[in-house]
């Protein structure tokens, strides 16, 4: 998209919505098995970028929502899901040694 094919889109809103000054900018984000509004980051200011980036314009979100995730936490999330993965294969190694436990029982008990 570009930024006549923006004002286009921006004008039609504009010139379709009954109160356009109570319409919110926000940028959607994706949550895994999210249900009810989707959920949005404001936008905190729109800008025309400088040098390199001088024709491109940047929607700055509010706050950190939006960002790339260092190495750091990376490594984080990848421990954290090696230990729940352990954790799963505890719970149902003990669920197999109670369903065999509980067999045997039955079977003294019919002895």
């Amino acid at each position: 998209m570009n930024l006549v094919e923006l004002k286009t889109v921006i004008d039609n809103i504009v010139s379709r919505h009954r109160y356009p000054e109570e319409v919110q900018v926000a940028i959607p984000v994706f949550r895994v098995g999210q249900m009810g509004p989707q959920s949005t980051v404001p936008v905190e200011h729109i800008h025309l970028g400088i040098d390199w980036d001088s024709n491109t314009l940047f929607i700055t979100p509010k706050g950190d929502e939006l960002r790339e995730i260092n190495v750091d936490e990376i490594s984080a999330i990848m421990k954290k899901y090696d230990e729940l993965c352990w954790t799963e294969y505890k719970i149902s190694k003990i669920k197999r040694e109670n369903e065999a436990l509980k067999k045997k029982l039955k079977e003294l008990e019919n002895d």
